[in-house]
Order: C-alpha cells, then sequence, then structure tokens
C-alpha cells in the first residue's frame, strides 16, 4: 500500500475486492513501521473488521507483512512486528506455514537473490490455491 495520501481513495477501491494484501515498511525506520500499522488499523475500520483472520478465510485471502532493506541497521524490532501478527493469526496448533493466511518476510534488494525476492509473492499465490509460472 502506497504511502502517499493521494492514492487512498484509489486503494481503498482496489481494497474490496482483494484477495492478497501486501502491507511493507522500512526496517531501519519506524516511523515506517507506525505507518504502515496505521494503514491496517484504517482498512479495518473502514471495513468494519473486527477479526481479520475470519475475513482473510472468508474471502480466500492472505495478508503478507514485508519488512524491506533487511541488510541495513534495524529500527524496528522484530518483537514488534510479532506482537502486531499475534493480534492477527489465531492461536491454533492446526496452523501450518502453508495454510497460515498471515505471514511476516525480511527481505533486502542488496543481499537477497531473486528467488528470495519473489517467495512473498510464491507464497501468496500458493495459500490462495494458484499456479505459478
Amino acid at each position: 500500500m502506497g504511502g502517499d495520501q493521494k492514492y487512498n481513495t484509489i486503494l481503498r477501491s482496489y481494497f474490496r475486492e482483494a484477495r492478497a494484501y501486501f502491507y511493507c515498511f522500512d526496517l531501519g525506520d519506524h516511523s515506517s513501521f507506525e505507518n504502515t500499522l496505521s494503514k491496517f488499523e484504517d482498512w479495518k475500520s473502514q471495513y468494519e473488521i473486527a477479526n481479520v483472520y475470519d475475513v482473510l478465510e472468508s474471502t480466500d485471502a492472505c495478508l503478507i507483512l514485508l519488512g524491506l532493506k533487511a541488510d541495513l541497521p534495524h529500527q524496528v524490532d522484530r518483537e514488534e512486528v510479532y506482537e502486531f501478527l499475534e493480534k492477527i493469526i489465531p492461536s491454533s496448533d492446526t496452523k501450518y506455514l502453508h495454510t497460515c493466511r498471515v505471514q511476516y518476510f525480511e527481505l533486502s534488494s542488496k543481499r537477497d537473490s531473486y528467488q528470495d525476492l519473489i517467495l512473498p509473492f510464491i507464497y501468496g499465490c500458493s495459500v490462495l490455491g494458484k499456479l505459478v509460472p
């Protein structure tokens, strides 16, 4: 989701039919993470979503959180990210990596290979049952 306010109206229309939600933030900029959390809360509020995971399951969708610039010093602690994810993912023994509709990836365009960089997108497609060419 773009951070620029002028895109908010356009983004809202895309969210209605989305099956994969990607939220990105800069690991080296804590305000970027805070902005991402704010955008997420705005999405929940606008669509009156009480339980995100239930919505993801009922609409056959997934949510992927991407921490970018992983090669640089981090201002966002991994524990903060996990606390956010724990609010979304229900605690259950039956949630496995290949079926969980919420995932977190840290990426670096400088350090990671092409395969590493596309992994979150492949993951999203696999959860949604789509074949990747």
